[in-house]
């Protein structure tokens, strides 16, 4: 996690990206196995882009077993539960990139998820103005971008921003299962930790429909819904490449998470009775015949 008051910007990275050249041999292999494993996918029936699948029906009840699983890492295997992380400020976004920057289709679809989470959170959610500070970095490199930032970039190890980014780039260079990550951070100080400053990397080799499902599942991932689980269904929060981009399941997880009833920092405990008690209500899923 990013622990720090704020990063101004990642500037070293985007210096060093100007510098870099055009896609190389590593991306294009990449690129096309990327769309090989992504067609494999589409055949199995996975990568669908279905919002309200029919044969995945859900309400209240499963809604509130996911909000475990996902914002509070419940019965995850590989970690302990967490405490509920969301934001109260405004997320302001931009993307740093190299040559292979994202297209205008994918600046389209970063716009209209900004809408979508805006209006699922009530927080304001939008591109960052030309002399604004963004608190939400969206780093769209490539294989060759990756590499030579790990190899030039001069990160001083005091610097726990910085290293955080170049960690994380690196984490996603490493693995070629790893398609997109992220991290969040909040203010020094801040007891209930509530996030504001997040960074995804996205690896710019993928296929276009893939690295849009990156900005789906990574950017709305900040907003608290932060761990995969394998039974969390219909949703992109797991790692079954079901569903490429977000759900109705994964819009109403949004709303309930940022009913002003649930504050960032509590434990599963404390919010189970008022997740119960916000559902019971019947406006974030609506009763069966109402």
């Amino acid at each position: 996690m990013i622990a720090s008051c704020r990063i101004a910007a990642p500037a070293l990275l985007l210096l060093s990206l100007l510098a870099l050249g055009a896609c190389g041999r590593g991306s294009a292999e990449l690129s096309t196995a990327y769309a090989g494993r992504l067609d494999a996918l589409r055949q199995q029936g996975l990568g669908r882009t279905d919002a309200a699948p029919a044969d995945a029906p859900w309400g209240a009840e499963e809604l509130a077993r996911n909000f475990a699983r996902v914002v509070h890492a419940k019965d995850h295997p590989r970690r302990e539960e967490q405490p509920l992380r969301k934001w109260r400020v405004p997320a302001l976004y931009r993307f740093y990139h190299g040559d292979a920057g994202p297209d205008e289709a994918e600046r389209a679809h970063m716009a209209d998820l900004a809408r979508r989470i805006s209006a699922a959170t009530g927080l304001e959610v939008r591109e960052a103005r030309e002399l604004e500070d963004a608190n939400l970095f969206i780093l769209h490199l490539d294989y060759e971008e990756r590499e030579a930032l790990l190899r030039t970039a001069d990160v001083d190890e005091d610097d726990a921003d910085m290293t955080e980014i170049h960690e994380l780039i690196g984490e996603t260079h490493g693995n070629e299962n790893n398609l997109c990550m992220f991290s969040t951070g909040w203010d020094t100080g801040d007891d209930e930790r509530w996030t504001s400053i997040a960074v995804t990397v996205i690896r710019s080799e993928l296929p276009t429909d893939w690295r849009m499902s990156c900005l789906d599942e990574e950017v709305t991932q900040m907003f608290g819904p932060q761990y995969d689980h394998p039974e969390v269904r219909p949703s992109m929060f797991n790692d079954d490449e079901e569903f490429l981009y977000l759900t109705d399941h994964d819009e109403a997880m949004l709303r309930l998470i940022y009913d002003p009833r649930l504050r960032s920092g509590m434990t599963l405990a404390q919010t189970t009775p008022i997740v119960r008690e916000i559902l019971a209500e019947g406006r974030i899923v609506p009763a069966p015949g109402s």
